[in-house]
C-alpha cells in the first residue's frame, strides 16, 4: 500500500533531487535501449540481459561518466529494478511494453529510495533520508506508525510539487456491500448506476477560466524571462488544484461504490470517441450543415 506525503525540500535540496530524477531516467532509458538491441541471434548464443547483467553494465558506465558516478548508485539501481519489473509485468500480460521516459516541464519523473530512514520532528512534520542529500522535510498527515512501517519510498515531482510515497504493508481487507450494480459512463452525466444514482465529476470551471486567462497573458511574455517563469509556475498551480479536485472526487466515489455494492460492472466504452467532434456534412449544394444535423 502507498502512503503519499508532500515533500518540502529547500532550493539546494531541489537541485540534488532534480539530478537524481535525471540520472534515474537516463539509466532506465539506457537499460531499455540495451534490451531492445538484443537480437534473436544473441539469445541463441546465450547472451542475456537482465537486472544482474545491467547492474554490472551500470558499474562500468559510472566509471566512464563522471556526472553519473557522482550520483547515487542506489537510486540508479532502483531505476533498473523499475525496468526489470516493467518487463515482468509485460510478459505476464499486466502492462504494455515499456517505453522510454521523457523529461517534461510539468513532470520530472522520480526515483526510488530503497532503504527508508525517517525521523519525526513534531506533530505535523518529519524527515526522510535521501541518498547523497541527507534528511528532507515532509508533511506528516497520517499516523506516524504507518510511516515507520515503510519498506521503501518513491519521490516524484509534478507541477512543481514534490511528493514522497511510502510503501507500507497492506491494511486488513474491509467487507464490501451487497448486490450487483452496473455503471454507464456518459458525457453530460459522468456515471449513472443501474439503480438510478448519478455522479457528476467536478468540471473545475474556475480553474479552467483562470488557466485560460494565464495562457493569454503568457503569449505576451518573452521566452526565457523571469516573468514568464513566474507565470508558468502559476499555471502549474492551477493544473495541480484541478487535478486534486478530480482525484478527490474519484477516490470518494469509488470508495462509496465499493462499500455499497459487492460487484460493480462497467461498460467498455471509448470515452474519447463520445466527445469527438462529428465529421462535417454537406447538403446537395455543397454547403456545410450544422454539427447537430442527423
Amino acid at each position: 500500500m502507498s502512503v503519499k506525503q508532500r515533500l518540502y525540500p529547500d532550493e539546494q535540496q531541489v537541485k540534488v533531487l532534480v539530478e537524481h530524477c535525471g540520472q534515474a531516467r537516463f539509466v532506465y532509458n539506457n537499460g531499455l535501449a540495451k534490451r531492445q538491441a538484443l537480437t534473436d541471434e544473441d539469445r541463441k548464443n546465450g547472451i542475456r540481459v537482465n537486472f544482474t547483467t545491467q547492474c554490472k553494465d551500470l558499474a562500468v558506465l559510472r566509471k566512464e561518466l563522471d556526472w553519473l558516478g557522482a550520483g547515487s548508485s542506489a537510486v540508479q539501481q532502483g531505476a533498473l529494478r523499475d525496468l526489470d519489473r516493467a518487463f515482468k509485468n509485460f510478459f505476464k500480460g499486466r502492462a504494455d511494453y515499456p517505453v522510454f521516459k521523457k523529461r517534461k516541464k510539468t513532470d520530472l519523473g522520480g526515483f526510488v529510495v530503497r532503504d527508508v530512514s525517517v525521523r519525526r520532528l513534531n506533530r505535523r512534520n518529519a524527515e526522510v533520508l535521501i541518498p547523497k542529500l541527507g534528511y528532507v522535510r515532509f508533511r506528516l498527515s497520517v499516523d506516524w506508525a504507518e510511516i515507520q512501517q515503510a519498506t521503501s519510498a518513491r519521490i516524484t515531482c509534478r507541477n512543481n510539487r514534490w511528493h514522497i510515497a511510502f510503501t507500507t504493508p497492506p491494511k486488513p481487507k474491509q467487507t464490501t456491500g451487497q448486490g450487483v450494480v452496473g455503471i454507464d459512463r456518459g458525457v453530460a452525466v459522468t456515471a449513472m448506476t443501474s439503480d438510478g444514482q448519478k455522479f457528476h465529476a467536478p468540471k473545475a470551471e474556475k480553474q479552467q477560466a483562470r488557466y485560460g486567462r494565464l495562457q493569454r497573458v503568457l503569449d505576451t511574455k518573452a521566452k526565457g524571462s523571469a516573468n514568464r517563469k513566474k507565470l508558468l509556475d502559476k499555471m502549474a498551480d492551477v493544473r495541480f488544484k484541478a487535478g486534486n479536485q478530480r482525484k478527490d472526487w474519484l477516490e470518494k466515489t469509488t470508495t462509496y461504490l465499493a462499500e455499497t455494492y459487492e460487484v460493480v460492472v462497467l461498460e467498455d466504452l471509448k470515452v474519447k470517441n463520445m466527445t469527438r467532434r462529428a465529421a462535417p456534412k454537406q447538403d446537395e449544394k455543397g454547403n456545410y450543415l450544422p454539427n447537430d444535423t442527423p
